[in-house]
């Protein structure tokens, strides 16, 4: 038999690869050998949730935190799952403030700390996100996962700490010069400063980069007719009085931002702008490469296409979809 941490190993790897029935396989099998552990346990907790089995997912993550108590993992997966899919915000930061106490790995630390900011972000309390960052490491101790480190730094613009979030981007990118995400992220932060000299070279720097990767990452998932067909698509399916100012229009698709743009001002990695003046709007220009960067599918190109199409309406005509 395969050692349990190999059987781990090839049941993530199954999963990632979205072979669920083969990583179920495994995860009995853990179960069955090493019932006192409980990683195949979270395997498990994982294969329900990609299903859409937040119950089961949960019961199984409170199995697997009841054989350690000092066990943070299950705990932060609980709280996610209780915010995200079950809308329950104040028992998740009961789990994670938990998950904070118990955490006997600085990065799980970190990673509990960021969990809860999240979600006291999400719930409008900027106040205790703030509060909670406060325990974040400065920019100068950066020791861990740039994904972490870049998730904190947005959190920190997100509560208004822009200094710290600079610092993090800065100290990334010295760390590692070609990370596009820590680029783009010292735009955000320079942007909010009016520090428009940072912002435009950070930004020409993101997208030069994001430029290179794409053309690694080979062919297009959307052709620049499918994307338009798309776009008008869901324009259609917008509220009448939003609807009533895109219908008139054009529809145009580039896959990157142009370095004119960026230069005026444009995030490289907008989904779309609207092109016109004072309240005349003469085309809705979509980047392809922007939006496949955020979204794996059809349904989440037509949400965040939505979504796009309903920020932009409200800063450029000033319509709130939700009263539209």
């Amino acid at each position: 038999m395969k050692k349990h941490e190999d059987l781990l190993e090839s049941g993530w790897a199954l999963l990632e690869d979205g072979d669920l029935a083969g990583a179920r396989k495994v995860a009995d099998r853990l179960r069955d050998a090493s019932a006192t552990r409980g990683d195949g346990l979270l395997l498990h907790a994982a294969i329900q949730r990609e299903e859409g089995n937040a119950a089961k997912a949960i019961e199984l993550l409170v199995e697997a935190a009841k054989l350690d108590a000092e066990w943070a993992t299950p705990l932060m997966w609980h709280a996610e799952i209780l915010a995200t899919e079950v809308g329950d915000t104040d028992e998740a930061l009961k789990l994670v403030t938990k998950a904070l106490e118990v955490a006997d790995d600085d990065e799980v630390f970190l990673d509990a700390l960021a969990l809860k900011a999240g979600l006291e972000v999400n719930a409008g309390d900027i106040k205790a996100a703030r509060a909670t960052l406060e325990d974040a490491p400065p920019p100068e101790e950066i020791d861990f996962a740039p994904p972490l480190a870049l998730e904190l730094a947005h959190l920190m613009l997100a509560v208004g700490d822009i200094g710290t979030a600079r610092g993090y981007f800065e100290a990334l990118i010295e760390a590692d010069p070609s990370l596009s995400d820590a680029w783009h992220g010292l735009g955000l932060a320079a942007d909010q400063v009016a520090d428009t000299a940072t912002r435009d070279r950070a930004w020409l720097e993101a997208l030069r980069l994001d430029r290179e990767e794409d053309d690694d990452a080979g062919h297009d998932v959307l052709t620049d007719d499918e994307l338009v067909a798309m776009t008008r698509e869901v324009i259609a399916a917008q509220p009448e009085a939003i609807r009533a100012f895109f219908s008139v229009a054009k529809v145009e698709a580039a896959s990157h931002a142009s370095d004119d743009e960026v230069r005026s001002g444009v995030d490289p990695r907008a989904v779309l702008r609207l092109v016109g003046e004072g309240k005349t709007l003469d085309a809705v220009r979509v980047y392809r490469k922007a939006l496949e960067r955020e979204t794996d599918d059809a349904d989440e190109q037509r949400e965040e296409l939505s979504d796009a199409l309903q920020a932009e309406a409200e800063v450029f005509f000033g319509i709130v979809a939700a009263d539209a």
